[in-house]
């Protein structure tokens, strides 16, 4: 009787988990292409943008497709101690930004890194931009602007 009641509780927090990640837009539900035409999933393109040593990671993507109702994330990163600040720049009939995280590097020099997590909210075409701008001025330094095409089925 307690095995079979603790393999019902395993069982449950199992199903619960893969419906959280069913209802998050997990999974299978992004594919983001790099500029060589390889295809990750968003787990590998979490991976690679959370490695110290793979600077180009995001400037290397250069379309993300994405089912309706996904949740894409998107990471670049900065030196800290600048008064610089990434802005994300999205048409909102087709993206909607639900988060945008800060990680602050440990004691002074480092890197930041931002971490976005946008909606999905209608089939279509559209374009992720991130600006690169010193806080409080509007204009955009253009070596520092990123563009990314979002396919959303």
């Amino acid at each position: 009787m307690k095995r079979t009641l603790i393999g019902a509780m395993v069982a449950a927090a199992l199903l619960g988990a893969s419906l959280l990640t069913g209802c998050s837009g997990g999974g299978g539900d992004v594919t983001y292409v790099t500029k060589g035409g390889e295809k990750l999933t968003q787990a590998q393109y979490e991976a690679q943008t959370t490695d110290a040593r793979n600077q180009d990671a995001p400037s290397n993507i250069v379309q993300i497709d994405a089912k309706n109702g996904s949740t894409i994330i998107y990471r670049v990163e900065m030196d800290s101690g600048t008064d610089y600040e990434w802005i994300e720049q999205v048409d909102p009939a087709f993206l909607q930004t639900e988060t945008k995280d800060e990680s602050k590097p440990d004691g002074d020099g480092g890197k930041i890194v931002y971490t976005y997590k946008f909606k999905a909210l209608k089939a279509g075409e559209t374009n992720l931009e991130l600006a690169f701008r010193k806080a409080g001025d509007a204009s955009v330094a253009n070596e520092s602007q990123l563009s990314v095409k979002v396919v959303i089925s």
